[in-house]
């Protein structure tokens, strides 16, 4: 498939491993850091699994860093954001004119009461349907915290 709404050539897993050594931090010490289980760290970091939405935040929340420039990897940002899904898919849906589509991201946002029980895999997915990078998909979803 095409790179389109791929996070990484090297994957989420990998940029979490790439962040975690250039700080000198083991994992057992990260994985206190981010309120995560050493094995779940693991499996991210090994790409055994796709963490859920609330994991990435974690995640970039202990390396103090925003989850777009995270997925970007950019630079640390100084602005701190919080992320509404819910958002994202509402602001998707008012500019989208495919009606199926429409159909769909709704389904999705009646199904799924939580902002943030939703995998890796599903955002990447549906950033894809939308023709979005994962990132920009996020972006939508910005809640400025003063």
């Amino acid at each position: 498939g095409g790179k389109r709404g791929r996070l990484m050539s090297f994957g989420f897993g990998g940029l979490v491993k790439k962040n975690r050594e250039e700080k000198g931090l083991s994992m057992g010490l990260f994985a206190d850091m981010a309120g995560l289980t050493k094995s779940s760290l693991r499996f991210t970091e090994i790409e055994r699994t796709k963490p859920h939405f609330s994991a990435i935040v974690k995640i970039c929340d202990a390396f103090n860093i925003d989850v777009v420039d995270f997925l970007e990897e950019k630079s640390q940002s100084k602005e701190i954001y919080k992320y509404s899904l819910k958002k994202a898919y509402l602001s998707i849906l008012s500019s989208m004119p495919d009606a199926l589509q429409a159909n769909r991201a709704l389904n999705y946002l009646y199904r799924k009461p939580s902002e943030l029980d939703v995998s890796l895999r599903l955002l990447e997915s549906d950033a894809e349907i939308f023709g979005l990078s994962l990132a920009e998909f996020l972006k939508r979803g910005r809640i400025y915290e003063k």
